[in-house]
């Protein structure tokens, strides 16, 4: 039975520094307008690995032969979130402070008894606090029979459940053929295809609590603004934005899942311009003055205000190989704060072992919502279990 507490217990943080500070490196790195459209909240990226044969000591070896050279790269890690004295916007002091290294242990846990399914009750419960004024700390957590490296320190909404699911490559595939037909012959995206499967699972989540429902998604633009093939390839930062659609509950569920797809798709194309992010950058560069005063911003369809939303984040593009030397890991998962935001949302990501698979993660949805989501065996999102991981109880033992 999966457990319902552990703790976790700190055995040493120290900092690490970039081995080979780049020459002539800015010592302030300035934040685009861009990343400050998002604010000023940090981004946690789980990784959960098999057991290392050696134990812990290769793998700490591993980090801290590895750690410097990537700093020294990626300089900016390496230095300290700090503010302007005249305007309180954010800036990256490059001055080689050092990265955090954590090193915890979760007290004698196996990974085998943890409840990833149900996230609030393990990737949550794994909490280790750290200086807002880093930018990256490295949190290295080891559980009874291995791994995993973490960067977790959640905010839970209350009314919200955490949960993580993984939609196998066949029924990917499923999806798109039948979010293709009828399309006038063309091809739906994979993600195209899942989103609207998502958007018509809320639908019926929703029922007659409301007419309406919306789908929003969070579109990579780096196509949009590069000036260049690859000109944009070193930068750190980010160029998203925000789409949403709203439609009827009916409509919704009496729409063949292409129509659908294609509401989808069409709405995601409609920022997909230069002007767009143009228009963003140019918004932030007149409002970014509320920094001064602690001010803060999100997109509305984040409050939850109005018809239901789920907001949807495909980082399909992005995908991280996370071998820091001991191998690969089970799981690449973003781990967001989302504070007291009221929308439901979901983070795709591909499965790390590059089968076509992708995990749903990074999830805050209603308890109607996950009830609709894992309602029969045939449901296509499927509960990521420590032994679907991989991660099975010794022979014999008992939990």
């Amino acid at each position: 039975m999966p457990l319902e507490r552990f703790d976790v217990r700190i055995l040493s943080r120290e900092l690490v520094r970039a081995s080979d500070p780049p020459p002539g490196f800015p010592a302030v790195h300035a934040v685009s307008n861009l990343d400050l459209l998002l604010g000023p909240f940090p981004i946690y990226l789980l990784c959960i690995y098999p057991p290392p044969p050696g134990g812990l000591g290769p793998v700490l070896a591993a980090v801290r032969a590895a750690l410097p050279a990537y700093l020294s790269r990626f300089f900016p890690f390496a230095g300290r979130v700090v503010r302007r004295p005249d305007t309180n916007v954010p800036e990256v002091a490059c001055d080689n402070a050092g990265a955090e290294l954590v090193v915890a242990d979760a007290a004698g846990v196996p990974l085998s008894a943890v409840d990833f399914a149900r996230v609030d009750r393990s990737l949550g419960m794994v909490q280790i606090p750290f200086d807002a004024g880093l930018a990256l700390s490295l949190q290295l957590v080891r559980f009874a029979c291995g791994g995993p490296a973490t960067m977790i320190n959640p905010l839970l909404a209350a009314a919200m459940e955490r949960r993580l699911y993984r939609i196998d490559a066949a029924d990917l595939a499923g999806l798109q053929i039948a979010a293709s037909s009828g399309d006038g012959g063309r091809r739906t995206s994979r993600f195209v295809a899942l989103c609207a499967h998502v958007w018509k699972l809320l639908a019926r989540a929703v029922g007659d609590s409301d007419p309406n429902c919306r789908m929003a998604w969070i579109v990579d633009g780096r196509k949009c603004v590069e000036p260049s093939e690859g000109a944009l390839d070193l930068y750190m930062g980010n160029v998203v934005t925000y789409t949403a659609r709203e439609a009827s509950v009916a409509g919704l569920l009496r729409a063949p899942l292409h129509e659908v797809a294609a509401a989808a798709r069409a709405a995601m194309a409609s920022v997909m311009t230069r002007g767009r992010f143009q228009e963003l950058v140019d918004w932030v560069e007149v409002n970014k003055t509320a920094y001064k005063d602690g001010g803060k911003w999100t997109e509305a369809v984040n409050l939850g205000l109005g018809s239901p939303a789920l907001v949807i984040s495909g980082l399909l593009p992005f995908a991280i190989d996370g071998d820091l030397g001991f191998g690969k890991p089970r799981l690449v998962l973003p781990w967001l704060r989302h504070g007291r935001l009221g929308s439901a949302s979901v983070t795709v990501v591909p499965c790390p072992g590059g089968d076509g698979s992708w995990f749903v993660g990074g999830t805050r949805l209603w308890p109607r919502l996950v009830e609709v989501i894992e309602a029969g065996p045939e449901s296509l999102l499927k509960p990521v279990t420590a032994a679907s991981l991989g991660f099975e109880a010794p022979h014999g033992s008992r939990l």
